[in-house]
């Protein structure tokens, strides 16, 4: 976070927030030194600092599995962040706080913290869903409460509408992609979620955040070790033993002390494993983390047996079967306590998709009616045989540029074309017609970008050159003009030779508005005709002609 503490009139708090979770992700060690600037944040121009100090250390603490401190950090930083209706820090407060009620069981109060935090996510608009990718965020941890619950169906569903939600918003697809890899491997679909979990690391790596890379490490290593991959388990696993220590994340350690444990006992080393799984087992002890105790009481259990320590296995082994009975009730127990907000969850799902349904037909009749008015706005200013501009729009086109730059040179062409009258006449209105299209083709690529072409009705055409550096340099290209309209022409089988005649005005010599102009260029054009296919400039009553 580049100068917090200097109030910038030009950025936001949701931008600061969004700066530093970025340094976080690239170096969680700078945390602390974010909350401080967080909350030294001028509470002038930031009131939120403060909020968005509370809410970061909660979360923090979150992730270093330090529930208790937390809590109060989060719900201060919620009702601050509420008060000052600041949605963004109020949604992270929301997913911390059912976080750390997921943590210490309270499961019916984490559901209804992360509805309300949906709540919010959806309210905000969608640029701005689409920069914190909160909504995204936020689908993920209630999946990820489903996923505690062993309602892993539903833990597949949010976390896919949670990857979809970030790939529709272009945002980061990471932590969406790793909770896929973690449904697919639950789910007994080893290979596929080694192969997404390659790809995350290598991820991980180049952007530089080394928690991300530790979260695929850890989850990596247990993944190898399912597959009997023990080599690379076993360096993967170090690294991550490493990694997941120096950033504080307990869970993460304690995962990998434990597949450490298992890799030396399948490498026939019980006395080597035992230390291993009795450190995971104190840590998941310490934190607490019962999916930790679980597997540690499992495990030491099956190492303790294959090394002849009956006694201590059966110990394990009973205290894996109470501690997974009682986790068992619990669950059973903590999906009583969701019903209620399950119902209101079923509630809002559908209030969601009826505003979606409404949204999106709103959205179709608003487009259908942009279509409309273009349609009928090209129709009144665009002429239907040709697509050249018409008068009307021509003329209001002309008046803006002139209000816009009166310094500037330009020049108003008007154009005939001789004997029109007789190509109807002889070959009928049919050919008529494509004749004039051609015509229109042809000034169109004879004229340049930035002039306009158009059709004033019948055989008369009007070209307008924006921008010119002298009159002589408007007579030079009013003359290719006519040289590209007097090429031979062919239409259906028939010979048309075509001559033309142009009369012109120059801005500001003949004329300083529409009108003058129009009426000077026609001047010149009725001398043009009289003369055949040639170029005249207007002459004013004395007979000069105004030149540089």
């Amino acid at each position: 976070m580049n100068n917090p503490s200097a109030a910038r009139a030009s950025i936001t708090i949701e931008q600061l927030i969004t700066e530093a979770e970025a340094t976080l992700r690239a170096d969680p060690s700078q945390v602390e030194t974010v909350i401080r600037q967080l909350a030294e944040l001028d509470p002038q121009a930031f009131p939120a600092g403060r909020a968005a100090s509370l809410i970061f250390g909660g979360n923090a603490r979150v992730m270093a599995g330090e529930y208790a401190a937390a809590r109060p950090l989060l719900e201060e930083g919620l009702a601050l962040s509420t008060r000052l209706e600041e949605l963004g820090l109020a949604v992270r407060a929301c997913n911390g706080l059912g976080a750390v009620h997921v943590m210490t069981g309270e499961f019916g109060q984490a559901l209804d913290l992360h509805m309300q935090g949906l709540s919010l996510a959806r309210s905000l608009n969608r640029e701005a869903q689409s920069r914190s990718g909160l909504l995204s965020r936020t689908l993920m941890s209630i999946g990820s409460l489903y996923y505690a619950l062993h309602d892993h169906e539903q833990a597949l569903a949010y976390h896919s509408e949670a990857l979809q939600e970030a790939e529709r918003g272009q945002g980061r697809t990471f932590m969406p992609r790793l909770n896929m890899a973690t449904n697919q491997a639950s789910l007994g679909h080893l290979e596929n979620a080694l192969k997404l979990r390659r790809e995350l690391l290598a991820e991980a790596r180049q952007s530089g955040s080394t928690v991300e890379e530790a979260f695929v490490l850890s989850d990596l290593a247990d993944n190898l070790l399912q597959l009997g991959q023990f080599t690379e388990a076993r360096e993967v696993a170090l690294s991550a033993l490493s990694l997941t220590k120096a950033l504080g994340l307990q869970l993460e350690h304690g995962q990998m002390l434990r597949v450490l444990g298992l890799l030396e006992a399948a490498g026939g080393r019980p006395e080597l494993a035992r230390p291993l799984l009795e450190q995971a087992l104190a840590l998941g002890e310490r934190m607490p983390s019962t999916p930790l105790q679980l597997a540690a009481h499992r495990d030491l259990s099956g190492v303790l047996e294959s090394a002849g320590d009956l006694a201590g296995a059966l110990r394990h082994a009973r205290a894996h079967h109470a501690l997974e009975r009682r986790d068992l009730l619990l669950i059973a127990e903590r999906r009583t306590q969701m019903a209620g907000t399950q119902l209101k969850v079923e509630l809002l799902r559908r209030q969601a998709e009826e505003q979606d349904r409404q949204n999106a037909a709103l959205e179709a009749v608003n487009q259908q009616l942009r279509e409309t008015q273009e349609r009928l706005l090209y129709a009144a200013t665009h002429d239907d045989l040709t697509g050249l501009v018409v008068r009307a729009a021509l003329e209001e086109a002309i008046a803006d540029d002139l209000l816009l730059a009166p310094d500037r040179l330009r020049a108003l062409l008007m154009i005939d074309i001789d004997h029109f009258k007789q190509v109807n006449d002889s070959f009928g209105h049919h050919v008529g017609d494509a004749f004039l299209q051609e015509i229109a083709r042809r000034l169109r690529a004879a004229a340049c970008p930035t002039d306009d072409v158009a059709r004033r009705g019948g055989d008369e055409f009007t070209v307008y050159l924006r921008n010119v550096d002298s009159p002589a340099e408007a007579m030079h290209r009013a003359e290719l003009l006519l040289r590209a309209i007097a090429r031979p022409m062919t239409l259906e089988g028939h010979s048309l030779l075509v001559t033309t005649s142009i009369g012109m005005a120059v801005y500001p010599h003949d004329g300083t508005d529409v009108v003058t102009l129009e009426k000077h260029a026609d001047i010149a054009l009725y001398r043009a005709k009289e003369k055949r296919n040639q170029v005249c400039r207007f002459e004013s009553v004395t007979g000069d002609t105004d030149s540089d």
